[in-house]
C-alpha cells in the first residue's frame, strides 16, 4: 500500500481525511439547499463556510527552532435563519399566564363565526 502525499489544494480536497473534508462540506450544501426548498419566501442568506486551521510544528536543534511541519483541523459550519413566525398577539392575566386566539394569531381578541364547544381549549 502506497503512501502517496498530495499537495492539499481546492481539487484535492477530496481526498484529505478520506473523503470526510469533502462529504462534511457536500452535506452542508445539500442541508442550506434543502432549506431554501423548505422555506422559499425567506430571502435571508444559508451560509456555509470552510475553515482550516494550520498550526506549526516546530524542533529546536542548537538553539535553532525550524518549522518541520503542520498539525491542522478542518471545520464546516451551515448557518441557516433560524425559524420564525410574524409577530403574534397574546392577552395577559393576573396571574400571569399569556392567552391567544387559536384561529386569529394576530388578534387575541376577535371573535369566532361559529364558537365549535368541544371542550379541549383552555379557559382563559
Amino acid at each position: 500500500m502506497a503512501n502517496d502525499l498530495f499537495a492539499l489544494t481546492a481539487s484535492t480536497l477530496a481526498k484529505l481525511d478520506r473523503g470526510a473534508a469533502a462529504a462534511a462540506l457536500d452535506r452542508a450544501i445539500s442541508q442550506a439547499v434543502r432549506d431554501c426548498l423548505d422555506r422559499p419566501t425567506d430571502d435571508r442568506p444559508r451560509k456555509i463556510t470552510m475553515t482550516l486551521e494550520i498550526t506549526p510544528v516546530n524542533e529546536v536543534i542548537d538553539n535553532v527552532v525550524s518549522c518541520e511541519g503542520a498539525k491542522g483541523l478542518y471545520k464546516v459550519r451551515m448557518r441557516q435563519p433560524d425559524w420564525e413566525s410574524k409577530t403574534l398577539d397574546f392577552g395577559v392575566r393576573q396571574n400571569g399566564m399569556l392567552v391567544f386566539a387559536e384561529m386569529s394569531p394576530d388578534n387575541h381578541k376577535q371573535p369566532l363565526l361559529f364558537d365549535d364547544d368541544d371542550g379541549d381549549k383552555e379557559e382563559a
